[in-house]
């Protein structure tokens, strides 16, 4: 490729899943705080779901640039929507637990991931199992193992519809609470720069 193989293997994995991930993420999380925080997640699902599915259907480092950019913007939805709900569904006293499980959940469906993929890519590789699609592309086992990956991803996305929107704490309603102003949120987050840094530099060196 035009950047190395080891620089491009470095971007897919890092730079178009992380920079997507991280700053959509900001204006997902002021979405979360007017619009049905389920119905953010389940599109959200829909979407990385169909982008991991055009990752198996890439032909190209671009193509596989750019669909692994779209799952990055699609987990985007994930945090701030399932942390709205979570402090919405628990007093404070008692989120820490429902909180760490959400997390963990992350950190192991990841290790779960990779293991599973390890064992289904080895298969398809030993067994030399190709697909051809009606438009005569013919993916191999790395494209069709995203293909298993993605497409049930589209029904989790139609289960996430039936899950209880809580009552917002702040209106004991469903509906959001009144947006705040951008420059307050600016203000708030410039009087905790320091906590707030640390934190992120913290969570980012994982």
């Amino acid at each position: 490729g035009a950047f190395g193989l080891d620089a491009e293997v470095g971007l897919l994995l890092g730079l178009s899943f992380a920079v997507f991930y991280t700053t959509v993420g900001v204006p997902i999380g002021r979405l979360a705080d007017a619009w049905s925080r389920r119905l953010i997640i389940a599109i959200g699902t829909a979407f990385w779901s169909v982008a991991t599915v055009c990752c198996g259907l890439a032909q190209n480092f671009a193509q596989l640039f750019w669909a692994r950019v779209g799952v990055g913007a699609g987990e985007a939805s994930l945090n701030p929507s399932g942390y709205s709900m979570i402090a919405d569904l628990f007093p404070p006293e008692r989120r820490a637990r429902p909180m760490g499980v959400f997390i963990a959940g992350h950190t192991i469906g990841q290790a779960l991931t990779l293991f599973a993929g390890g064992v289904l890519v080895q298969y398809l590789v030993r067994n030399a199992v190709t697909l051809e699609l009606t438009t005569g592309l013919v993916l191999k086992p790395w494209q069709i193992a995203f293909l298993l990956a993605g497409l049930p991803g589209v029904f989790v996305a139609l289960l996430v519809l039936v899950i209880r929107e809580p009552a917002r704490r702040e209106t004991g309603t469903g509906a959001g609470p009144a947006s705040i102003p951008v420059r307050e949120v600016a203000r708030y987050v410039a009087e905790r720069a320091t906590l707030i840094t640390g934190a992120s530099a913290g969570i980012g060196a994982e």
